[in-house]
């Protein structure tokens, strides 16, 4: 038996609104004088609003399943229909590099980098500024990999090509701000060491072979600092090199050999393999 709806009355001229019954069911509510209420639509997102929802939910699919992915998979992730996305965006590529550039915007990079205390330690320094880069590989890692494969494919002098290259200075240029105050201690220009440290990371990382794997950025500032191999026990410390002045940018620079240098001591003669 369908339980009796309670309702209100309201004054003359109106209608009965019905209230909610015993089972919580509720009639549509009418406006008063028993008109239906009209529908009201909602405003749709302007352009640029509606390219960066899109790009927000691009970018999560791009990580955990690389450019393989299809509109349908992006217009689901973004609750829009999968035709909205052609209507802001030519084709999936373009969406998928505007996801990239989004995400890979050194900004954020550089800010924390700034954020660096000048008046620390340099090695403390060092350490804290490979720390974040590590967790921009570890977040964003596959989408660095996804941007290699694409200028190889639109080719490095590409614009996207072009803007991902001005991207990596910035960062660089970041970096070496970080080395900035200890300049006249390092035995390279604190350019150099920035790219020093970034190439390590990216090498022990595991990015550059595809894998982004945990690693201490104390142990990748230590190796860079102190070298390779530990001391033995006991040992004198040894007297620091001079610094390189008017060093040549390391793109540049050339093993080159001497006859004053031990037949033992040159390429090709080692005792060990390298490889």
């Amino acid at each position: 038996m369908t339980p009796a709806r309670e309702t209100q009355r309201l004054p003359s001229g109106s209608i009965d609104v019905p209230m909610v019954g015993s089972r919580g069911e509720t009639a549509p509510v009418r406006e008063f004088g028993g008109h239906e209420p009209t529908r009201r639509r909602v405003a749709p997102l302007a352009p640029d609003d509606r390219r960066a929802a899109l790009v927000e939910a691009t970018v999560p699919l791009l990580i955990e399943n690389g450019s393989a992915i299809s509109t349908r998979q992006i217009a689901h992730a973004a609750g829009v229909a999968e035709g909205t996305i052609f209507r802001v965006f030519p084709d999936k590529n373009s969406l998928i590099l505007a996801a990239i550039r989004s995400a890979l915007d050194p900004e954020k990079g550089e800010r924390a980098l700034g954020a660096i205390p000048a008046d620390l330690e340099l090695r403390e320094r060092v350490t804290q500024a490979a720390a974040i880069m590590l967790a921009g590989l570890s977040r964003f890692g596959r989408l660095h990999m996804i941007a290699r494969e694409l200028i190889i494919d639109l080719g490095p002098a590409s614009d996207f090509g072009a803007e991902m290259q001005k991207n990596n200075l910035r960062i660089q240029e970041a970096m070496a701000s970080v080395f900035e105050p200890d300049a006249d201690r390092l035995r390279v220009s604190p350019s150099n060491a920035a790219r020093l440290l970034m190439l390590n990371i990216v090498g022990m990382s595991g990015f550059a072979f595809g894998e982004v794997q945990r690693i201490d950025p104390a142990a990748i500032v230590a190796i860079l600092f102190d070298g390779l191999v530990l001391p033995p026990p006991n040992a004198e410390p040894t007297t620091n090199a001079e610094p390189m002045t008017n060093a040549e940018p390391m793109t540049n620079a050339e093993p080159t050999t001497s006859d004053s240098t031990p037949e033992s001591s040159r390429p090709g003669h080692a005792k060990e393999s390298a490889c």
